[in-house]
C-alpha cells in the first residue's frame, strides 16, 4: 500500500482595502458563458488593462481571469466580460447579482482624482477628532453620498459632501475632513 499524503497550503484572502467596489453581475450575455456587468458611474474611464477582476461569493472577494478579448466595455456603464473558468450560460447563471472588485493597480487614479469610489481603504481624519477609522464602503442615498466607516469595529456613516473635505491625499490614502461636532461620538 502507498502512503498518501496531501499538503495543505493556506490560502491568502483578499484585502478589501486594495479592491474597489466597481458594479454587479447584471445578466448573462450568450451561451458561451459571457456575463454583462453593470458599473458605478465613471468607473469604467478608470480601468487600465485588467486580467482580472474579483467577484464576491459568501463575503469573500474571489478572483476570476479573463483575456482581453473577453473584455469588452458596451457603455459608459456596462462591460461584457467571458472569465476562463465559466464556460457555459449555465454557469454563468450562478453568478448574477455578484458583487464585483478591482484591484485598485488596474485603476488610474490620475485620471479623476474626485470619484468617491476610489476613496474605500482611505483612512478618514476628521481635524478635531483625529484618525477615525478606515472607509470602507460608500453609499449613494439618492444622491447624498455617505462613508461607511469602520471605527473600533463600529460602523460610522460619515456624509461625504464638499464643505467638509480638507484634503485627499493619495500618497498616504487619507482623507482629511472637518466634519460636524458631536458626529463621532458614539454612544455604548
Amino acid at each position: 500500500m502507498t502512503d498518501r499524503f496531501f499538503i495543505f497550503v493556506p490560502m491568502e484572502t483578499i484585502n478589501r482595502q486594495e479592491c474597489i467596489y466597481i458594479g454587479k453581475i447584471l445578466k448573462t450575455h450568450g451561451i458561451h458563458g459571457e456575463l454583462t456587468l453593470t458599473t458605478e458611474e465613471g468607473i469604467i474611464d478608470l480601468i487600465e488593462d485588467p486580467d482580472h477582476l474579483f467577484l464576491e461569493i459568501d463575503q469573500l472577494l474571489v478572483p476570476f481571469f479573463f483575456s482581453d478579448e473577453n473584455f469588452r466595455i458596451r457603455s459608459a456603464n456596462s462591460l461584457t466580460i467571458g472569465f476562463d473558468d465559466i464556460p457555459s450560460q449555465e454557469k454563468a447563471n450562478e453568478y448574477k447579482g455578484c458583487p464585483v472588485y478591482i484591484s485598485r493597480q488596474f485603476i488610474n487614479q490620475q485620471t479623476d482624482e474626485t470619484n468617491p469610489n476610489l476613496l474605500i481603504g482611505y483612512e478618514l481624519i476628521d481635524t478635531q477628532v483625529g484618525s477615525i477609522g478606515i472607509i470602507e464602503d460608500l453609499h449613494d442615498f439618492s444622491g447624498n453620498m455617505i462613508l461607511s466607516v469602520n471605527r473600533d469595529n463600529q460602523e460610522v456613516m460619515v456624509p461625504l459632501t464638499e464643505e467638509f473635505i480638507e484634503a485627499i491625499d493619495q500618497d498616504k490614502k487619507q482623507l482629511i475632513m472637518n466634519c460636524p461636532e458631536g458626529l463621532f461620538d458614539l454612544e455604548d
